[in-house]
């Protein structure tokens, strides 16, 4: 299954973390495994709906449970902000559910004594998406961005797949016990355990959708009653995370063990949820537990048609006209068994080389993930644009400059591939928001500084992007507000980003900083923000360009707030004025 995650303070109780540590594995053991709820016949496999809740089902008791994290702002000036979890029963006597997908604005969920997979846009009311008609049982599944169930039938040996049609085939079999599933982040490798030999075995999805051979992975340890291996999950870096007889068991892509929890109660399902993707949900037969990451699980897919898709309130629409070519999620670079991802979208018309934008997602370098620039990749698109929302590695997964280094190897993917993306190689700019903003004006500043270039990057390659839309990120790194809160002693998010504060390595903090960058062969650079976020941050920036010739201006939109780019009615303007900007400077007709 597949999810996200996070919680800043939550109540409970807190159990040792045990077992063996591999250094540098994805499980942050400096914090202690919670129990954060016990009162359950037994928990299964949960799944985070992308906002700020997380279901999860009650199979002996035929319930499901909504964990809420609300957000509550003291009343004190200056008083933080905290999040404050809260359990709801949602719905009772509509299936014994023994896992849950979320994903295109849906969940989805086993029943496994009644047969059936059923789905709902709330958890209250339940539709049936298939029902097995030899009466197979089927037991866990993930749900890919097309629609397509993939489910385990424990009994037959097999794995079934159910198109976004309701189709029901045989997607592998002669498995034995197969048990818990979960897709890879490129959606081009299916994992599955067995219960009772401990294998996990992989799977190859083709391009035509269909299975290719089944191969060895990995083995699970056996305890005095076998591995009883069961639910799993993935993460960003498609670390595989797989339920055992007493722990978590977690394997890089390559199916080397990199890490264990071992749980106080037998594991049985496991899942990232929260704000941030960086905690782990584990569902035992004692109750749900939380383990805070060093990794970040996969977001849900947005719907691109129907209902789910339309623009709600000030939400914008994530539909994909049909005049648009979506390409989601392209490896685009890759370090080791760590495969980092871009969705491109592609005019049809007019054929031939077209202006292409990277588009950089924010979240304080830490948290965040390439589908918040969706409907911006779209709409820009629509402009006759080929765009690229890229994700890359965030701050508890990479410290600097590994963020920096995937956005210039974004840039050198996209030339290379140029002919099959319709890319003019000579039109190529980037826009990003609030940390986004700061990388995209790092690209534009930073562009002939090697130690910013993959270590395998090609150096022939020019990186230099035409021009650049910074919304809302500081440029400024080792001065200003963030050099204020980034000093021996202090937290702050560029100290957990750089992994030390600017007293420890004021080198990195110089080298983050694209202000000091600046010289006169640099490309434009505009500056959105709102007249109610920080307009004065982009001050300093913006008096260095112009001291050195380089093209720059700053667009003040009223009353607008931080991320307001995401949302209506300033979407609008924002499309509208970095179209303006990117037209004038790559002299688009």
């Amino acid at each position: 299954m597949r999810s996200l995650l996070k919680v800043a303070v939550v109540a409970g109780l807190f159990i040792s973390c045990w077992g063996t540590v591999d250094a540098g594995g994805p499980i942050d053991h400096s914090k202690e495994v919670q129990l954060i709820r016990s009162e359950f016949g037994l928990c299964d496999g949960s799944a985070w709906s992308n906002w700020n809740q997380m279901y999860v089902p009650d199979v002996k008791e035929g319930k499901l449970y909504v964990y809420k994290l609300n957000r509550v702002k003291s009343d004190q000036p200056g008083g933080a902000e905290t999040i404050v979890p809260v359990w709801e029963e949602v719905s009772s006597g509509q299936g014994k559910f023994s896992s849950t997908c979320y994903q295109l604005g849906e969940l989805y969920a086993v029943d496994n004594p009644a047969g059936k997979i059923v789905k709902s846009r709330n958890g209250k009311q339940f539709t049936t998406v298939v029902t097995f008609e030899d009466q197979a049982k089927p037991n866990d599944l993930d749900v890919d961005g097309d629609g397509n169930i993939y489910v385990t039938m424990t009994k037959e040996g097999q794995v079934r797949k159910v198109s976004s049609d309701g189709n029901v085939t045989v997607f592998a079999e002669g498995l034995n016990t197969p048990n818990g599933i979960t897709l890879s982040p490129d959606l081009r490798t299916l994992y599955v355990s067995e219960s009772k030999t401990g294998r996990i075995v992989k799977i190859a999805i083709g391009e035509d959708g269909n299975a290719g051979p089944v191969a060895d992975f990995a083995k699970l340890e056996a305890g005095p009653n076998g591995p009883q291996g069961d639910g799993m999950c993935v993460d960003r870096a498609e670390n595989v995370y797989c339920a055992g007889y007493d722990s978590i068991f977690v394997f890089d892509a390559d199916g080397k063990a990199v890490d264990r929890l071992k749980m106080p109660a037998r594991p049985i399902n496991c899942t990232f949820a929260g704000f941030d993707g960086d905690q782990l949900y584990i569902s035992t037969m004692g109750g749900m537990y939380m383990q805070p990451m060093l990794a970040y699980g996969v977001h849900p897919q947005k719907a691109s048609r129907g209902e789910l898709a339309e623009r709600q309130g000030n939400r914008p629409s994530t539909v994909i006209p049909e005049d648009i070519e979506a390409h989601l999620d392209v490896t685009y670079y890759q370090t080791g068994p760590r495969k980092v991802l871009m969705d491109i979208f592609v005019p049809k018309m007019p054929a031939g080389p077209k202006p292409c934008l990277v588009l950089v997602h924010g979240g304080a370098w830490l948290k965040g993930d390439k589908k918040q620039f969706r409907s911006l990749a779209i709409m820009l698109a629509e402009k006759g644009y080929v765009t690229a929302s890229i994700e890359y590695r965030l701050g508890f997964e990479e410290k600097f400059p590994a963020g920096i280094q995937d956005c210039f190897s974004s840039v050198e993917f996209l030339t290379k591939h140029a002919s099959e993306y319709q890319i003019d190689v000579d039109r190529i700019g980037a826009v990003g928001g609030s940390a986004g903003g700061h990388l995209v004006g790092l690209m534009a500043t930073g562009w002939n500084e090697p130690k910013l270039r993959a270590p395998d990057a090609d150096m022939s390659i020019s990186v230099r992007v035409k021009a650049a839309v910074d919304m809302a990120g500081p440029l400024d790194i080792a001065s200003g507000f963030v050099e204020k809160e980034s000093h021996l002693g202090m937290t702050s998010n560029a100290t957990n980003w750089i992994g030390a504060s600017i007293d420890e390595k004021p080198e990195m903090y110089h080298l983050a900083d694209a202000t000091e960058k600046v010289t006169s062969d640099d490309p434009p650079i505009l500056f959105i923000t709102g007249s109610k976020d920080n307009p004065g941050r982009d001050h300093h920036a913006i008096e260095q360009l112009k001291a050195a010739g380089v093209w720059t201006n700053q667009i003040l939109h009223q009353d607008a707030i931080h991320g307001h780019w995401n949302s209506h009615p300033w979407i609008e303007r924002v499309v509208q004025d970095i179209d303006q900007f990117m037209r004038e400077q790559m002299k688009i007709k």
